[in-house]
């Protein structure tokens, strides 16, 4: 059973890239290619000041006023204007860096890079999109109490911990849509009745 399993998933890997080694070589140029060119383009694209005008500025706005909100829910005295949340005498201005607009691009063109259809490539990008603004909308609330409390381990957890918890979600969301929605996604299960 095992290696009726095993052969079955080699031709299912065969179909889909022509089972030569030279065709998996050209695959994996050029996703490479690809999520490199889409990666250069949203950088260029997120560090320029018309976006910055036009869409950045809004989005950091937007996400300090949803921590601002949340922080209030949860008993906290928040308040700010714009990008700013301001917790007992503490201030801390939501930019561009805090807004994981970065790693969502680098998820969003590793989806658009890999074989799918456009309907699952949009799917996950919106599934990623949802997932990393949670995430990183409790990252910011985190940071503003530790900053308020003036912890100790706030540069620990602002530099290390919170960033390396992003990458890990952006990491699982990846790796998630690979296995479940992509092009290469394993087959259903089929449940056995008996």
């Amino acid at each position: 059973m095992v290696a009726q399993h095993r052969q079955d998933g080699a031709a299912a890997s065969a179909g889909r890239n022509g089972g030569s080694p030279r065709n998996d070589i050209r695959l994996a140029a050029r996703f490479a290619g690809v999520a490199f060119g889409l990666l250069v383009c949203s950088y260029a694209v997120f560090t320029s000041e018309l976006a910055g005008r036009l869409f950045t500025e809004r989005y950091c706005e937007e996400l300090a006023r949803v921590v601002r909100a949340g922080l209030r829910a949860a008993g906290q005295r928040a308040h700010g204007d714009g990008p700013y949340i301001v917790l007992s005498d503490y201030s801390m201005r939501v930019i561009t860096a805090c807004s994981a607009l970065d790693i969502t691009a680098v998820v969003a063109g590793l989806m658009v890079a890999f074989p799918a259809s456009w309907k699952r490539k949009l799917a996950g990008i919106s599934a990623a999109f949802i997932v990393l603004f949670a995430v990183n909308l409790v990252r910011i609330a985190v940071l503003v109490l530790l900053g308020s409390r003036r912890d100790a381990h706030f540069d620990d957890f602002h530099m290390i911990y919170a960033q390396g918890l992003l990458i890990l979600v952006a990491i699982g969301l990846w790796f998630y849509w690979v296995l479940n929605w992509s092009a290469y996604a394993r087959p259903a299960r089929r449940r056995v009745r008996g």
